[in-house]
């Protein structure tokens, strides 16, 4: 069947030349002890019969053909309608990673405090990454629930949700614009895919995937499960595996993967 399916072309074409074949041999077996005949009304009535039958089947695989072309051409025409939209707003997402300006902090100069300086494109996802990391590796923050307290390696995914909730709101709080209008245009590029009607639609998410740095995923992976993606982007995320290639981060953050995202076969866990 696959293989019908990769030389339609060319089955067709055989299938019509076998009929062809059937046809003149069914009349040549049927007429063959006369001989040859000399009377021109009989090569007329051979005439007819070979446009009659081999001319229809001829017109019936053409009819085949023409509406297989017809659809080969609406296929590539979507395809590069697809095509067009879908590099154009890679573009888009590209130029608004280069837009991106904005305050993060950079190292730590006491105890507790850190300096904080305006980065812009790379350099602020690095750094904004840097500071959700520090959060987490650090294990610094804490909340009480039934009076006790609970830390961020919890082993319950729902206490970690309240965690990954407040370390991903304090470091997104003040970085509202430059953030949100970079992962609502991700959003939209993958919903775009998903909505299109090309069978590939994995490959071109991997394109995307493909253009980002390991800072980028990591904060896709934490928009993904906070409160701004979890609904709306998450599904998308694990769906197509977009985080696979991302690089593990300690302990903390394979545990999160393995909790939140169990459907994405992630290839540089440490745990795996």
């Amino acid at each position: 069947m696959r293989l019908i399916k990769r030389y339609w072309t060319e089955f067709i074409i055989i299938l019509c030349c076998v009929n062809c074949f059937i046809s003149i041999k069914y009349y040549r077996d049927a007429f063959a002890k006369y001989g040859l005949s000399e009377n021109t009304d009989n090569w007329g009535t051979f005439g007819d019969y070979i446009g009659g039958v081999l001319g229809t089947i001829l017109s019936f695989f053409s009819i085949i053909l023409i509406y297989a072309t017809y659809k080969n051409q609406v296929a590539s025409s979507t395809l590069q309608q697809f095509e067009t939209t879908f590099f154009n707003l890679l573009q888009n997402q590209r130029e608004i990673l280069k837009s991106l300006k904005g305050f993060a902090q950079t190292q730590e100069i006491d105890l507790g405090l850190y300096e904080e300086k305006e980065k812009i494109a790379d350099e602020f996802i690095s750094a904004v990454a840097k500071q959700l990391y520090n959060c987490f590796d650090g294990q610094t923050l804490t909340y009480i629930k039934n009076g006790k307290e609970v830390k961020n390696v919890e082993e319950n995914k729902g206490d970690n949700q309240i965690i990954i909730d407040t370390y991903y709101n304090d470091v997104y709080k003040g970085k509202e614009a430059e953030l949100g209008h970079y992962f609502r245009h991700l959003y939209h590029i993958l919903k775009y895919t998903h909505e299109s009607n090309i069978v590939t639609k994995k490959k071109y998410i991997d394109i995307v995937q493909a253009q980002m740095s390991d800072d980028e995923l990591y904060l896709v992976f934490y928009n993904g499960i906070s409160k701004f993606g979890k609904e709306k982007l998450q599904p998308f995320l694990e769906e197509y595996g977009f985080l696979e290639n991302i690089r593990s981060r300690g302990k903390i953050f394979d545990l999160h993967a393995s909790q939140f995202y169990p459907k994405t076969k992630f290839k540089y866990l440490t745990s795996q």
